[in-house]
C-alpha cells in the first residue's frame, strides 16, 4: 500500500497527496490512514514533543486520490475551517477516462 506523499510542509500546516485507497481517517484498530500515518510521521521527526496535534481539514473519499490539507496547529485549524465555511477554499476534481470511444458520444 502506498502512503501519503508529503507536498509541503510548515509548522502550520501539511499538505499530502493520498494515495487512492487509503482512507483520510479510520475507526477500525489496525487500519493505516492517512491521519494516523501523519501523526507517525511527526512523532519520528520530534519524538521529545509527544503526540503530535494534527486536524483533519477536509476529507476525500477512499477510493480517491487527491491533495489534503491537514493542520498541525489548534490555531490553524481555526482558521482553515473559518477560510472552509466561508468558501474560501476550492476544490476541484479531475476525472481520467479510459477507452472513452467504448461509450456513446451523447452521454452530458
Amino acid at each position: 500500500m502506498k502512503e501519503p506523499e508529503i507536498i509541503y510542509e510548515d509548522p502550520d500546516i501539511l499538505v499530502v497527496r493520498k494515495p487512492a485507497g487509503i482512507p483520510v481517517q479510520s475507526a477500525r484498530v489496525g487500519t493505516k490512514d492517512c491521519e494516523s500515518l501523519l501523526k507517525n510521521y511527526l512523532y519520528r521527526k520530534n519524538p521529545d514533543s509527544g503526540v503530535p496535534y494534527l486536524a483533519v481539514v477536509h476529507r476525500l473519499d477512499q477510493p480517491v486520490e487527491g491533495l489534503l490539507v491537514f493542520a498541525r496547529t489548534p490555531r490553524a485549524a481555526a482558521e482553515l475551517s473559518r477560510q472552509s465555511a466561508e468558501k474560501q477554499m476550492e476544490k476541484t476534481y479531475l476525472a481520467v477516462l479510459c477507452n472513452v470511444d467504448k461509450y456513446p458520444q451523447n452521454i452530458p
